[in-house]
């Protein structure tokens, strides 16, 4: 569970820091302060925190995990012994 936290918290962090990035990209540099939202920061790493949550319990992590590992194994396998059956 602590493990589970803390990839959502880092997830959580990145989500805000590439949000921060791309909003002050898109912002017109005069009116930057007066125009942010004063929750922006928290929405982004709330966002990024709980879709993480979300995708680990609906088991979305554990099949694309399973799926690019099966995906590596039929690429490495030249002879064609294993029958590469992909989701």
């Amino acid at each position: 569970m602590m493990k589970l936290l803390t990839e959502s918290l880092l997830v959580g962090i990145i989500t805000l820091v590439i949000g921060s990035i791309i909003f002050n990209l898109s912002v017109n540099k005069v009116n930057k302060e007066k125009n942010k939202p004063s929750g922006i920061n928290f929405a982004f790493f709330i966002t990024g925190f709980i879709l993480h949550l979300g995708l680990e319990f609906l088991g979305f992590n554990k099949w694309y995990s399973n799926k690019e590992y099966i995906t590596g194994i039929c690429r490495l396998n030249d002879l064609g012994e294993i029958k590469c059956k992909l989701f």
